[in-house]
């Protein structure tokens, strides 16, 4: 089963970044078909995430807070495809 993760760097304060990178060889036994990208800014999630389902993609996980989710769940909603495919939370945000 393909996973897209849609990861925001930014969020809880900058340290996703960190806790994803140093936690990927997690991610890579308990998904180990799966790709990820980094946000780079405002709006980019939903065009990560229409792109993944865009390509395929079953299963488009947020990684961040709730902007990061509801940019994430707007680009599956918006790609055409959102009843085949699922949405995952890995809740990092602040709060």
């Amino acid at each position: 089963m393909s996973v897209f993760y849609v990861v925001n760097p930014a969020s809880k304060n900058g340290r996703t970044r960190n806790i994803w990178l140093s936690r990927l060889k997690d991610v890579e036994t308990y998904t180990p078909d799966f790709r990820w990208e980094f946000t780079e800014g405002p709006m980019h999630a939903v065009e990560i995430a229409r792109n993944a389902c865009d390509k395929g993609f079953k299963i488009v996980v947020s990684v961040g807070g709730d902007g990061t989710l509801n940019e994430v769940l707007n680009g599956v909603m918006t790609s055409g495809k959102s009843k085949k495919v699922k949405l995952g939370i890995l809740s990092l945000g602040t709060g």
